[in-house]
């Protein structure tokens, strides 16, 4: 109880100093909404098939992993592992690094420094 209170903390501390957008934070407050809304619920056992774009919850995550809530298309499934492939939309000026041959052939597509 006590790591979770200084961790809340370090996230209040975040938030008024203003290091999260106001996109960003309430994205980031959905997230925690979604996990203690469904944290009590029984868990949804539902067929899930390769190939098929789903609703995912990933999370709050490191740039440049996806977080937050997203479509993504399931590539493979193992026991309990969901492989997905996040899917979402490209804007060049949120995006201006991305990695592409032609159009940004200087960018980097290992996501490196």
């Amino acid at each position: 109880m006590n790591e979770y209170l200084k961790m809340q903390n370090k996230t209040n501390e975040a938030i008024i100093q203003n290091s999260f957008s106001s996109d960003e934070l309430n994205r980031f407050s959905k997230s925690d909404y979604r996990w203690a809304d469904n944290k009590s619920k029984p868990f949804r056992r539902r067929p899930v098939k390769k190939g098929e774009i789903y609703q995912f919850e990933f999370g709050k995550n490191y740039i440049p992993e996806m977080s937050y809530e997203h479509r993504g298309i399931v590539i493979g499934v193992r026991q309990k592992l969901l492989y997905v492939l996040p899917i979402f939309s490209y804007d060049s000026h949120k995006h201006p690094d991305i990695y592409h041959p032609d159009d940004y052939p200087h960018s980097k597509s290992d996501m490196s420094c």
